[in-house]
């Protein structure tokens, strides 16, 4: 897209938890991520990508699939092959999974089971994981740039 000036500019779209976007080269995707994790599935001989963005590794809601790991999951990779992607022909990356409480962190690490159960669904499909930034204890800025599939993170806040 070419602003006023012949200067080419991306369009953006920022995910919020639950979405699943995907798009060809002219997009770059942005989300935030907390104990949620996003995978990216990215194309480069098609020059199609993607990004999920979801809050629960288990369960099932018909209302909204894509919050679960397993329904963002299977959307995304849908999508893209209804765009005419390959599987064989895509990578990945994974990203957030921080662990944002405390209180909870010995019992149950929510992040942790988010970022396990899109590296296996991945592994079992064999999409490669070429970009990954997960876990610890900070929020993610994730930008996800279609054109090339490069991804830039930025940590938020100081840690604890």
């Amino acid at each position: 897209m070419l602003d006023g000036s012949g200067t080419e500019v991306a369009r953006v779209a920022y995910l919020a938890p639950g979405q699943v976007v995907t798009t060809d080269a002219g997009w770059t995707l942005k989300t935030v991520l907390g104990s949620c994790v996003a995978v990216t599935l990215f194309d480069e001989y098609a020059c199609l990508g993607g990004m999920n963005h979801f809050l629960l590794p288990d369960g099932e809601s018909e209302e909204n699939p894509t919050r679960y790991g397993q329904g963002a999951l299977r959307t995304l990779l849908a999508r893209l092959e209804q765009l005419g992607s390959r599987t064989s022909d895509l990578t990945a990356g994974v990203f957030g999974g921080a662990c944002m409480l405390d209180e909870l962190s010995n019992v149950m690490h929510l992040g942790e089971r988010n970022v396990e159960l899109a590296c296996a669904w991945l592994e079992q499909r064999r999409i490669p994981v070429v970009a990954r930034d997960v876990l610890g204890r900070q929020a993610r800025r994730l930008e996800f740039r279609v054109a090339d599939g490069s991804t830039r993170v930025r940590l938020l806040g100081g840690g604890r």
